[in-house]
């Protein structure tokens, strides 16, 4: 018998990656933050504002305020609980469950704390509901990258060949990018704000695979793989 010790390719692949995105959105968010600070983002953010509102229906107005909910408290925790159920029923363990409550929690909890330590003021034009406290970033925006990433990473091998993996990525996408427009839409965030939420949820969500990467190596490391080997001639060793 032989041991193996090293942990998989698979999941040192898996650490570089994270590594690398974690790196990516990290810089990006605090290279966002500083220039929201130094008002680097006021023209973008008033033309961005002024061409959504052109955009203003009572259709549009109705769909805005339906993914705003869905990118909501109750609506990303109602997400959260559904996803949970499908992940039991699809893997039947409790690791994708548990990854994805973890990713939705931290960002919950990571939101409040950035936004008290920037504390931003909220547009005061153009607004369509209210609301209260500070702007920046966009939770709704922060959520929604999270959790819809880790939706995407813990379904990758369920979908079936690439069609199925590509209307998957497209989707979460495509909610992703829907919740941050409507709140810039419904006038309670910046632009910048909702990009600024992409960021600090892509850097939570890389945190959380790389996490999940080394506590899967440090598993392998602990109870290594045993590999027969028999004699070179064919004849058993017994």
């Amino acid at each position: 018998m032989s041991i193996r010790s090293k942990a998989s390719p698979k999941h040192g692949r898996r650490l570089f990656i994270a590594c690398l995105t974690l790196a990516a959105f990290g810089a990006g968010f605090l290279i966002t933050a500083a220039s929201v600070r130094t008002y680097g983002f006021n023209r973008f953010d008033a033309a961005v504002i002024a061409r959504v509102a052109i955009l203003e229906s009572p259709g549009e107005t109705l769909a805005m305020k339906a993914f705003s909910w869905i990118g909501s408290g109750i609506g990303i925790c109602t997400l959260a609980l559904a996803v949970t159920a499908l992940l039991c029923k699809l893997r039947r363990r409790l690791r994708g469950p548990v990854f994805f409550l973890a990713v939705f929690a931290g960002a919950e909890l990571l939101d409040p704390l950035l936004k008290a330590f920037y504390h931003r003021t909220r547009p005061d034009m153009h607004r369509l509901i209210p609301i209260t406290g500070y702007s920046f970033p966009s939770g709704h925006a922060m959520d929604a990258a999270a959790c819809c990433g880790a939706l995407a990473f813990l379904l990758w091998r369920a979908a079936r060949g690439r069609a199925g993996r590509a209307v998957l990525v497209t989707l979460c996408l495509l909610m992703t990018a829907a919740i941050g427009i409507s709140r810039i839409y419904l006038g309670v965030h910046y632009p910048s704000d909702v990009l600024g939420g992409y960021l600090a949820g892509g850097a939570w969500l890389s945190l959380a695979i790389l996490i999940d990467a080394a506590v899967l190596a440090g598993k392998k490391r602990r109870h290594p793989v045993r590999i027969a080997r028999f004699p070179r001639d064919g004849t058993s060793s017994n």
